[in-house]
């Protein structure tokens, strides 16, 4: 019944999120991995990633709104 709703919603949302980070990092879609097509470029995983988020990893990654430099600075002196 519904456990295996919920098991199988599950498992479908972390294919596809496997997926796309999958893709993500390395540049390439499923329908280029299908072609035996490779991406040219030449960027790390973590780079492809970073493009995707627009900044490189950091608290910016966690809040969905941008952080002004001050505030930033103010958040990190008062955790360390």
């Amino acid at each position: 019944g519904m456990c295996m709703e919920v098991f199988v919603f599950g498992l479908f949302t972390l294919i596809m999120t496997c997926d796309q980070v999958w893709n993500i990092a390395y540049d390439t879609s499923t329908i280029d991995k299908k072609k035996g097509m490779k991406s040219q470029a030449v960027p790390t995983a973590m780079d492809n990633i970073a493009e995707v988020f627009g900044v490189p990893f950091g608290l910016q990654w966690f809040i969905p709104f941008n952080i002004s430099r001050r505030s930033k600075r103010r958040y990190i002196d008062h955790i360390v």
